[in-house]
């Protein structure tokens, strides 16, 4: 099970707040916690470089949790949901593509006009569906 969330930044109070949820004295089933801090390329892309644009948030949030015993997958979830709320007032909300969980939503990765114009792409160039994906558009 995974969650991974764009942050907008990160302050002290909001780094002791994810210490305090996730950090080495937290007694949670999560096998990676990772900020991953953005910009550069990925800041000064535009449209032309591909449906996201550029990522204008400055983090990244990976959490990892392996549920490999009864009753994991739950306390997983409710671990996700303690980082979260630890990060809340720097979530954007969206995703960065490859970081998508199995059950994401792609509107958290890419606009509703990026989104049509992968769908017209996909339609345009495979109307047949031949080519799957675990992320279909």
């Amino acid at each position: 099970q995974e969650y991974s969330e764009l942050l907008r930044g990160l302050d002290d109070a909001t780094l002791d707040r994810l210490v305090d949820a996730a950090g080495a004295d937290a007694d949670i089933p999560l096998t990676v916690v990772q900020i991953r801090h953005l910009g550069g390329a990925l800041a000064r892309a535009s449209i032309d470089d591909g449906p996201n644009g550029a990522i204008d948030e400055e983090y990244s949030v990976f959490c990892l949790g392996v549920p490999v015993a009864p009753g994991l997958p739950e306390a997983i979830e409710s671990a996700f949901g303690e980082v979260r709320t630890a990060l809340a007032e720097q979530r954007s909300g969206r995703t960065l593509f490859n970081f998508l969980g199995a059950t994401s939503d792609l509107g958290s990765t890419f606009s509703e006009a990026a989104h049509g114009r992968l769908r017209q792409v996909k339609a345009a160039t495979d109307p047949a569906g031949v080519f799957r994906s675990n992320r279909p558009v």
